[in-house]
């Protein structure tokens, strides 16, 4: 199977290192548990506001961005059963390189001068794989994947729609699992 698996908030933490600089910058002990929506802006101080976005464009962003935790684990255990894992992630100017960096890394992509299973889309719409893996419920529901999972987040606990919601990794991984299960057993 093909899965579609987003980057932020999937497999990287970016809100940690993101309201970290932010926090610093002003003041502030804002947590990712406080953001719960999308629109970060709402959730910052007004001496901010979208200026939280510019921390996005930052060339260093990604240096201390820690993993979600089981990310590696629940990604290799997809590969391992079979799976190819393409990571599609919407970026800003200037953010594609450092996150491809963090993927490999991170163990995530192998080293080189391309990236085969990397694709930067901000319209996640067009991709046609098998599964989708994502903490925006928009992505999800604009999807054309057979089976659909929303990462639970705090930015996303009201949403409602057409996917299933995981809590962790394992979540992820039990579900994939599962939904290969069934669709080999009933396509045959």
């Amino acid at each position: 199977m093909l899965i579609a698996c987003d980057v932020d908030g999937v497999v990287a933490d970016l809100h940690t290192e993101w309201l970290r600089r932010y926090n610093a910058d002003y003041g502030d002990t804002l947590t990712s548990d406080q953001v719960t929506g999308w629109e970060i802006h709402r959730f910052v101080s007004a001496r901010c506001g979208k200026r939280i976005y510019d921390y996005l464009g930052a060339p260093d962003l990604y240096d201390n961005v820690p993993l979600v935790k089981a990310a590696a684990w629940g990604v290799d255990q997809l590969r391992r059963r079979g799976h190819r894992v393409v990571f599609v992630t919407s970026n800003v100017k200037g953010m594609l390189d450092q996150k491809w960096d963090w993927l490999e890394k991170n163990g995530f992509l192998p080293p080189g001068p391309t990236a085969v299973d990397l694709v930067s889309a901000t319209d996640k719409s067009f991709i046609a794989a098998d599964v989708a893996i994502d903490d925006y419920q928009e992505n999800l529901r604009t999807s054309r994947a057979s089976y659909r999972l929303l990462l639970a987040q705090p930015w996303n606990a009201g949403a409602t729609g057409p996917w299933d919601r995981v809590f962790t990794w394992p979540d992820i991984v039990g579900q994939v699992t599962m939904f290969d299960y069934w669709t080999e057993r009933f396509s045959a």
